[in-house]
């Protein structure tokens, strides 16, 4: 009886339990589709945000996911390639849709940040261009700033800029002579360090204010435009998820042989013409004994031997060198692949009490020349709700720099003067280093060698192992924000942010590098009782020191006001803020230096010492550097929106900036800058109808703002130079001329926008014109000459327009399993000079150099000119340029102080007038392929040519060289002038200055191509989600307008002018 009772228990537990789980576990389930299509979305991913489990779409769309709630509703997180991810919370049941959105950005679904407030983009009238991280980390690049140019709308980079440096523009010219990089934002508040040391990883979105509304509100430094970086935060109600980002990336090494250089054949006939011609008798006979090449000092031999044997050895021997090229060494010996690694691990969770997250990235990157970066980044911000009112923002940004140099690149190995000859060898058959002749002639060199001298030879595969440069950099970023809720409307913040960055720079030159060896050689003098050298300056090592340091304190307080009632919405916020920026330098030379012992050695630098080869009376330099600087800004500003009705909406901001920088009067100091403007959402209008056109808003702003320059004060400043090498007392000179008038520079701008939406979205985008005009610009004005700083001074006497239009458009071109997004920035934009104080007309301010500023009224701020070309003469295939009408080679004539630049050619803009994006993307379930090219038209570059006069001298020879004028007849082929000896007198002054070297710009580059494969982690899997990608970076032009064959992004240099070689990168994201 009893073992019934206990079967029939076991019975009744194994009818009764599956209805018991069946109770406990209860079923989510639905369908997800595309909004607007109402097509269904497979292989979308649903995880559950407040428990473990999870699931993805079937083919149909449809999925049903098991909870273990007691609670009748979950909060799911779905996303799906070519989606915007969304959380969504789901009663318990079925029969569930969930509209997905394609990631098409729509203009409704944007937020933009100013850098004082987030608005969204709906409600603004001015002009943003935003790009969020998924676009940002589309392709790979270690510093943030080269993601850009390739995604942000109304931004275009100009790597030919005369500094040297890349110069970004956003919408084109804003000032002459003035500061023409953007303001960098990072949290809030202006960046002031140094921009490679933000971890591209860490970046949520950029957003770019390009016109007075947007940017107004930063005033006096906002006349560039603004870029607004903003780093990742927590969110709410998130448990703790930890995101892993690794990052391999190869390099391929550059193609040396892209470079149009002369021929080793071709130089070593130009030598030995040269030679037969007397052009190196002066070199040969000289006490100062300048390099000679190896080619000329075989000539030498050749010309004195009578032995036949040793003439055809030496013969034999010029022979070989023909056929050696130097770039095949580089390639060999100096040039690697590259290499970049950066892992970045990142942590965030938030609560109803505090929202944290933090990351921790390192990162190494090794150029092809073995150049080393290696970078450190910790990041961290927190929000803490002290109560419902109060809250308690913390954030700290703190990144490690450490650099090394490597390897010696192609344009950097030089000989005499620059140059270096195309036969020359870097290391034997065997793979040994081998001198190079450097300074000195080698012979004389050897004739020294048993007069006690150190080794004077030089050895490029060896010297950059003995002359090492290190730098350190470190940036800390702290920051700290109490926002109280006022009663009602009202909220109150008041920030602070502490900026540092400090940078070390090490170069130690040992004993055995030819610096160091050069140095001590050069100031030794000879001992005619012994024979041998007595050195001067002592043996060692140079040790060269040079230390800076940046503080920045700013304060900011601001009363928020978000008031609504019916139809009606106002946001304003009223705020003032101090800034002081200091900075400091200082430097030195340590002689005699000694890296194992720390040990140095001092001498008399009160004296001259004379040069062992030149005989010359020369001061050695202690190196010793001091400077200092600091800067005060104080601000106040208003920014006001009113909107009604979901419809029309009007916005002011104003802002009034004061400097210690400016005019002795206080009105100079202080500058007013201010915006407004209107928008009318036109498809919330009840006669709108939306089946075509769902979304349309038009809006217009005026506006000013500012730039500054803080090179530039009103006081008359001197600086110290410390004591003098002639006098041993201090001295100083002239750092700025008293200029009491002294201003911010003024722009002003007009921007008109439309802003639209196709039904569902599928086009959406905006449009925009603007007009730009720039007063009170710096230019250059007349001073009184005996004030001994010169006949010129900068003050506001230029002006300056520039006007454009930026079209950005996104398009949904198929949906379903295969989905094609694609998206197009396209921008047009002119510039003049409008007023220009000391309009100068010498045709040579026109044209030597690169971009030069034209400084003529009507034309662009940078104008590409050339002289009138009338072609070579067929006699001699001499350069003809014109002259009272004629062909003339009378080259001072006309490239003298009498030309004018009415006798130039203009032929446009140096700065591309139409610039901007195309961008790809196709997903197809769990892959996605995406592809961007970039393009620039109508705009114009000088591209170079041979030059014999640097050719004789320095062996700087340019393909052109082959392609030559040589026999009657050629110049109906050809525009290179024919090789004089000695060279035409004025003819380089003329000829590659001429209208035939002046080139198209336009091209088309393929940017980068990403392809993306998102692995879902099932329930139970440690990695909930999962990104692997490929991308290859630096494609290469697939159009350009010139025929030479010339990259004209990198063309200013025959040595180092050759196109970024490919990257590729393998990426891993994944969630836990």
């Amino acid at each position: 009886m009893r073992s019934i009772k206990i079967y029939g228990l076991l019975l009744l537990a194994i009818v009764i339990f599956p209805l018991f789980i069946q109770a406990q576990e209860k079923k989510v389930s639905g369908i997800i589709i595309e909004r607007g299509s109402g097509k269904a979305i497979a292989g979308a991913a649903l995880k559950l945000r407040n428990g473990k489990g999870g699931t993805t779409t079937d083919t149909k769309g449809k999925f049903e996911i098991n909870v273990n709630n007691r609670a009748n509703s979950v909060s799911l997180q779905i996303s799906s390639i070519g989606f915007r991810a969304i959380d969504t919370v789901l009663t318990l049941g079925a029969g569930h849709r969930v509209e997905m959105v394609s990631a098409a950005i729509g203009i409704d679904e944007v937020v933009v940040s100013t850098g004082y407030s987030a608005i969204p983009k709906e409600r603004a009238t001015g002009s943003f261009s935003f790009v969020g991280k998924d676009r940002i980390n589309e392709q790979i690049n270690f510093n943030i700033m080269d993601r850009l140019p390739a995604v942000a709308s109304g931004l275009v980079v100009d790597r030919n800029a005369k500094s040297g440096k890349e110069q970004f523009l956003v919408r084109g010219m804003s000032t002459i002579k003035g500061e023409t990089q953007p303001l960098i934002v990072l949290d809030n508040f202006p960046f002031e360090g140094d921009l490679n040391s933000i971890n591209p990883d860490d970046i949520q979105n950029i957003t770019i204010l390009r016109d007075a509304a947007a940017a107004s509100i930063w005033g006096a430094r906002a006349g560039n435009g603004v870029i607004v970086i903003t780093t990742k935060k927590g969110t709410t109600d998130q448990k703790l998820k930890i995101d892993l980002n690794l990052l391999t990336t190869v390099q391929q090494k550059p193609d040396l042989f892209s470079l149009d250089r002369i021929s080793s054949s071709d130089m070593i006939d130009v030598e030995t013409m040269l030679f037969d011609k007397g052009y190196f008798d002066a070199s040969i006979n000289s006490a100062q004994h300048p390099v000679l090449s190896p080619i000329v000092e075989l000539l030498i031999r050749k010309k004195a031997s009578q032995d036949q044997n040793e003439i055809a050895g030496i013969e034999q021997e010029i022979n070989r060198l023909r056929n050696v090229d130097v770039r095949n060494d580089f390639e060999k010996y100096l040039y690697r692949v590259g290499l970049q690694q950066q892992t970045t691990v990142g942590l965030s969770q938030g609560t109803d009490k505090l929202i944290w997250n933090a990351s921790v990235g390192n990162g190494l990157q090794i150029d092809n020349l073995d150049n080393r970066v290696r970078r450190n980044n910790v990041l961290m911000n927190a929000k803490l709700l002290l109560s419902k009112a109060l809250t308690l923002e913390g954030g700290m940004n703190i990144s490690f720099q450490n650099m090394r140099s490597g390897r010696p690149g192609f344009g950097s190995v030089t000989a005499y003067n620059g140059g270096l000859f195309p036969y020359a060898e870097l290391a034997d058959a065997n793979g040994n280093a081998l001198p190079l002749v450097k300074d000195w002639r080698g012979t004389y060199l050897q004739q020294q060698a048993d007069k006690g001298l150190l080794d004077w030879r030089y050895y490029p595969l060896e010297d950059y192992k003995h002359s090492v440069q290190k730098q350190q950099m470190q940036n800390t970023i702290l920051s700290t924000a109490l926002t109280y809720k006022l009663p009602k409307w009202f909220g109150l913040s008041l920030r602070y942010q502490y900026q540092a960055e400090s940078g070390r720079t090490e170069k130690l030159s040992d004993i055995e590098s030819y610096e160091a060896r050069n140095m001590v050689n050069s100031y030794a003098a000879l001992n005619t009782a012994t024979g041998r050298a007595d050195f001067k300056i002592p043996k060692g090592g140079l040790f060269d020191q040079s230390n800076s340091m940046l503080r920045s304190h700013n304060v900011r307080g601001q009363l928020d006001f978000n008031w609504a009632t019916g139809q009606h919405k106002v946001y304003a916020l009223l705020g003032s803020e101090l800034r002081n920026v200091s900075s400091k330098g200082s430097g030195n030379r340590l002689y005699g230096y000694n890296e194992d012992n720390l040990s140095y050695a001092l001498f008399d630098l009160t004296v001259p010492y004379v040069h062992y080869v030149t005989g010359a009376k020369n001061y050695v330099m202690d190196g010793l550097s001091i400077s200092q600087k600091e800067n005060r800004f104080i601000s106040t500003y208003l920014n006001a929106s009113y909107l009604f009705d979901e419809k029309y909406t009007a916005t002011f901001s104003a802002r009034r900036d004061a400097s210690n920088l400016f005019g002795l009067n206080v009105k100079d100091k202080w500058n007013p800058f201010w915006s407004a403007g209107l928008g009318w959402t036109v498809s919330n209008e009840k006669f709108w109808n939306k089946d075509l056109i769902s979304y349309l808003k038009l809006r217009s702003t005026y506006g000013k703002t500012g730039n500054l320059n803080p090179a530039m004060v009103a006081l008359t400043t001197i600086k110290y130079a410390g004591p003098n090498p002639y006098t041993q007392t201090p001295y100083a000179r002239f750092d700025n001329y008293v200029n009491p008038e002294l201003k911010w520079e003024s722009v002003s701008t007009v921007n008109i926008g439309l802003d639209f939406a196709l039904k569902n979205k599928r086009i959406s985008g905006s449009l925009e014109g603007y007009l730009k005009k720039g007063s009170n610009l710096y230019g250059i004005a007349p001073v009184d000459y005996t004030s001994g700083i010169g006949p010129f001074v900068m003050k506001n006497v230029a002006a300056m327009e520039s006007k454009g239009l930026d079209l950005n458009m996104n398009s949904v071109n198929t949906t379903g399993q295969l989905r094609w997004t694609s998206d197009v920035n396209l921008s047009f934009n002119s510039d003049k000079v409008t007023k220009y104080h000391m309009e100068t007309r010498a045709a040579t301010l026109f044209i030597s150099g690169i971009n030069l500023i034209s400084g003529k009224e009507g034309a662009p701020v940078y104008s590409m000119y050339s002289y009138k070309w009338m072609g070579l003469d067929p006699k001699d295939g001499a350069a003809l340029g014109l002259l009272d009408g004629q062909p003339s080679r009378e080259y001072r004539k006309f490239t003298g102080t009498n030309a004018t630049v009415d006798d130039l050619v203009f032929h446009g803009s140096i700065l591309p007038k139409i610039f901007g994006s195309l961008g790809n993307t196709i997903a197809w379930r769990d892959w996605a392929l995406t592809m961007r090219w970039t393009f620039k038209f109508d705009y114009y570059f000088r591209r170079e040519t041979i030059r014999y006069s640097s050719l004789f001298s320095t062996w700087n020879g340019h393909g052109d060289f082959n392609k030559r004028w040589q026999q009657p007849g050629d110049e109906q082929k050809t525009d290179i002038p024919a090789m004089f000896y000695p060279v035409l007198s004025g003819a380089e002054n003329f000829y590659p200055y001429a209208e035939p070297f002046v080139e198209r710009g336009d091209q088309v580059r393929f940017e980068y191509l990403n392809l993306a494969y998102r692995i879902k982690g099932a329930p139970k899997s440690l990695f909930k989600d999962v990104l692997l990608s490929l991308n290859v970076n630096n494609l290469g032009l697939i159009y350009r307008k010139n025929k030479a064959g010339i990259d004209p992004d990198f063309s200013k240099s025959s040595s180092t002018g050759f196109s970024p070689s490919k990257i590729y990168s393998f990426n891993i994201k994944c969630s836990l």
